[in-house]
């Protein structure tokens, strides 16, 4: 059929159904701005939910001079989690070996990192986007492609050590 035509991919439909819309949106947006300066439009006011000027006057709020702020030492929490505090450094000036943090970031190596957007991660492990293909199945086809580079290559070392054996 097509060897060389790609696939269609619905991710990428979408995304040229979502910047067309987004041009348009721009595009309104700009024509609006240009009519607001000019003039030509007043703009109107459109009620959405509830209206703030309409607050009952019994409760005001106090003035702005009421408000207290006090003053905290932003320092003392930024330093907790420093490790670079000077419990950390000899005498020399030379930082101290700490095993506990050594461990950390040793397990912090081999653990996986949370994905950015994990709803993401479990459409595509489950495949319900269409058009994709699931990860389970992407995985089988990988691990039998290793499988059988790795037999091709064990037949590989096979006849080279026998060619060199019969000699």
């Amino acid at each position: 059929m097509g060897i060389r035509r790609k696939k269609n991919d619905p991710l990428e439909k979408r995304e040229k159904e979502i910047k067309s819309r987004l041009t348009e949106v721009h595009a309104r947006i700009k024509q609006l701005s240009l009519e607001l300066h000019n003039g030509s439009r007043t703009p109107q006011r459109t009620q959405t939910g509830t209206d703030y000027r309409s607050r009952p006057q019994s409760t005001p709020y106090p003035p702005q001079e009421d408000f207290i702020f006090e003053h905290v030492n932003s320092d003392r929490v930024r330093n907790l989690n420093s490790e670079n505090t000077p419990a950390h450094f000899n005498h020399r000036g030379v930082r101290k070996f700490d095993p506990f943090n050594a461990w950390r970031r040793l397990k912090n190596l081999f653990r996986d990192t949370r994905p950015s957007n994990p709803q993401l991660v479990s459409f595509l492990a489950a495949g319900s986007i269409q058009g994709l293909r699931p990860l389970r199945y992407e995985s089988r086809v990988a691990r039998n492609r290793f499988i059988v580079l790795v037999l091709i290559f064990v037949v590989v070392l096979y006849g080279i050590f026998a060619f060199f054996t019969m000699r």
